[in-house]
Formats: C-alpha cells, sequence, structure tokens
C-alpha cells in the first residue's frame, strides 16, 4: 500500500512523506521512505505551475530494488 504519511514535529510543523508499505515474512514493513517537505514546501514549489500540470505519475516498483 502506498500513501503519503505526515509526521507532526514537536515545533508543530508536519513534515510529509511517501510511503510504501508491504507484508515481508508475514509482518507489515516500510519498503519506501520519499520525503516530500512541509506544505510551505510543496506549495511553493508548485507555485505558478498550471493544475494540469501539478499531477504527475511515479512508477513506485521502479523505485525500490527487489
Amino acid at each position: 500500500m502506498t500513501f503519503i504519511w505526515g509526521l507532526k514535529k514537536p515545533n508543530g510543523t508536519v513534515h510529509y512523506y511517501l510511503r510504501k508499505i508491504e507484508r515481508v515474512n508475514g509482518k507489515p514493513k516500510v519498503v519506501m521512505n520519499i520525503y516530500l517537505g512541509t506544505a510551505d514546501k510543496i506549495r511553493q514549489e508548485n507555485m505558478g505551475v498550471e493544475e494540469k500540470e501539478i499531477i504527475k505519475t511515479l512508477e513506485i516498483d521502479a523505485l525500490v530494488p527487489n
């Protein structure tokens, strides 16, 4: 299962990660963890970009070595 995960830091900011979890030996394990940044950082990177250009496809299995 792949999802976006938010981790709240002690100073109150939330940092977002793209995570993929799979079962390894019958137990759930994080097999991929990509840092996306804070909401402000993500928003700044996408400023001036048209809505249709923001959505990108990511081949998850290509990033994770088997």
